[in-house]
């Protein structure tokens, strides 16, 4: 939700990488309560709808560890999300969905073992 040309606004909780974790965890925890999984999406990087399949996003480390991926992050080790979307864009030169620092290094290497 950090610019207005993001057309899926309205499905983020906030801008605010603290109250969208906190708001996360007790909605993804609610829905699994009921036998439903959760889905959390589009991870990550994702804040464009035109072209969304064609951009690379290229920013800091920084920005990403603190804006883009706590909500994620907690989503998966505190909320136990059974289940997370990728985003359609690329993420540094590889598309979310296969990129080796987004999926294997954090989610699957330090996010999802820690869950299970």
């Amino acid at each position: 939700m950090r610019t207005p040309l993001n057309e899926r606004n309205f499905e983020y909780l906030s801008e605010d990488p603290y109250l969208t974790a906190r708001m996360a965890v007790g909605y993804i925890k609610g829905v699994q309560d009921q036998g439903v999984a959760a889905s959390v999406k589009h991870y990550a990087g994702n804040n464009q709808e035109i072209k969304r399949a064609k951009v690379n996003v290229e920013m800091s480390e920084r920005a990403l560890r603190e804006i883009y991926l706590p909500a994620f992050k907690a989503a998966i080790t505190q909320g136990g999300a059974l289940t997370i979307v990728g985003a359609s864009n690329k993420f540094r030169g590889q598309y979310s969905t296969h990129n080796q620092y987004l999926i294997n290094d954090i989610l699957k290497g330090k996010w999802v073992l820690k869950v299970w």
